[in-house]
């Protein structure tokens, strides 16, 4: 049996085209790079023209170093034959929280960071903060979020470090416990590079245990041009010469190229990115299908995108819709789950919904055990028994070894009873259950740092205190 499968629209030459409109774009307009330090870097190297902040690339060199690290990242892959475990990780960096009593919006603390740190633990999580706690100062903000994430959680850390200093605190925090430190190189749409990640890569990118991300994030019609193919030239462009510039800097063995959303649509209405729209899971479709051309290693995607606001059928329709269409186009791990009306709040309700939706879409891409019919006759005698009632199909031996269930997945939150047994129940609401589910998983979570791990934390932490204030 074939699995089911979805791709983009594009055709082999069309992706050939983009390709090459953003090599010319690399090579006559260039990358804005705002940073001197990284310009002397640059300078006099084969294949790079510097005009002033402008550096412009020659595209054979681009070739090259796309060719090595598409290369060098197949070698690190591994590839996985036979059955596609789909994997999520939680997201978020939110400012808001959704209170797991009472579904109340409010400004997310301390508290609420631990507590959601912890739920997503409980399910063996990894990923970046689910929120931004509003209560800690912002000079010390990313290195106390990423140590409480650190003390209360196995593999969850803190999503974007914007300051390199604070930065250098948590690389430290992480050497204790034996974590990659990972941070985003960002092209700031049009074509220009972050001076402050510029000056991540600086300090950081010959460190051990470093990683390097190329981000960016073009808008249609606000950071882009409005047109699909423009839009695309362009991101394309942004990303390879972000990715030239981070191949001198830290070399290629830090770099973690991958390509998931090259463009986002943007509704000029309300002055958003509209994420869990149809255009938006065609726009993933179509970046996924380039990154497949390069032969690039499948990345986490967005799927759970959507701005219902809430636990409402808007939200439910398009993050299962999100993560299906990844997940039939054979990608396989999906980020930000609990995150509602994009990633404004954060909700441990919709963490459990998450995870559900994740578990029905694994059933479907598992599809059927298909068993060949190798002894007709046999067939023919279990039907005329069953039509005659000498024996039916639930007394048959198949059926009462309980076969049937290899073939069906019986969740935890989703309820397949019927409605008179449910009313008998207590007709409970999904989200009800759900509350609850997550309220047990915090009661019996019980991950604790080791006594010299937190210790040589709580040393850092102090010295970051004294040195950033």
């Amino acid at each position: 049996m074939q699995r089911f499968y979805l791709s983009g629209g594009f055709e082999k030459h069309e992706i050939e085209e983009i390709h090459r409109t953003a090599l010319t774009v690399l090579k006559k307009s260039g990358i804005l790079i705002p940073n001197n330090t990284v310009l002397e870097c640059l300078e006099g190297l084969r294949g790079i023209q510097i005009e002033d902040s402008i550096v412009k690339f020659d595209d054979t060199l681009i070739s090259e170093i796309l060719n090595d690290i598409v290369i060098s990242s197949q070698n690190k892959e591994e590839v996985q034959k036979g059955k596609r475990d789909l994997k999520c990780t939680v997201g978020g960096l939110s400012l808001r929280y959704s209170d797991l009593e009472n579904d109340k919006i409010r400004d997310a603390r301390s508290t609420d960071l631990v507590d959601m740190v912890k739920l997503a633990d409980s399910y063996e999580l990894s990923g970046v903060n689910p929120l931004t706690p509003v209560n800690l100062p912002t000079y010390i903000r990313e290195v106390a979020i990423h140590k409480l994430c650190i003390e209360n959680g196995q593999n969850i850390g803190c999503g974007i470090m914007n300051s390199a200093e604070q930065a250098e605190f948590i690389y430290d925090m992480n050497e204790v416990v034996g974590r990659k430190t990972s941070f985003s190189l960002w092209t700031i749409s049009p074509l220009q590079l972050g001076n402050d990640s510029l000056d991540m890569c600086i300090r950081l990118g010959k460190k051990k245990n470093t990683r390097v991300r190329i981000t960016n994030m073009p808008m249609l019609g606000a950071t882009s041009s409005v047109g699909l193919r423009e839009a695309l030239c362009q991101s394309l462009a942004e990303l390879l010469g972000g990715l030239t510039v981070a191949f001198f800097l830290v070399g290629k063995e830090k770099i973690d190229f991958r390509l998931h959303t090259l463009i986002y649509p943007f509704d000029m209405r309300f002055g958003n990115c509209i994420y869990g729209s149809p255009e938006s899971n065609l726009m993933d479709l179509l970046s996924m299908q380039i990154s497949d051309f390069y032969g690039l290693p499948k990345g986490p995607v967005r799927g759970y995108k959507s701005l219902g606001k809430g636990h409402d059928v808007e939200s439910a329709v398009e993050r299962a819709l999100g993560v299906f269409a990844a997940a039939l186009n054979g990608w396989t791990e999906f980020f930000a789950v609990g995150r509602t009306c994009n990633d404004e709040v954060f909700s441990p309700v919709q963490l459990v919904i998450d995870i559900e939706i994740l578990h029905y879409v694994q059933r479907f891409v598992e599809g059927y055990r298909w068993k060949n019919i190798s002894d007709d006759e046999y067939l023919i005698s279990k039907i005329e028994e069953a039509r005659s009632g000498t024996r039916t199909f639930l007394e048959q031996e198949e059926t009462v070894q309980h076969e049937h269930a290899k073939n069906y997945w019986f969740p935890e939150l989703f309820n397949y009873e019927r409605l008179e047994s449910w009313l008998l129940g207590g007709a409970v609401p999904l989200t009800e259950r759900a509350r609850e589910i997550a309220k047990v998983r915090l009661k019996n979570h019980c991950f604790e740092r080791g006594k010299e791990e937190q210790k040589e934390i709580n040393q850092i932490y102090q010295k970051a205190l004294h040195h950033l204030h």
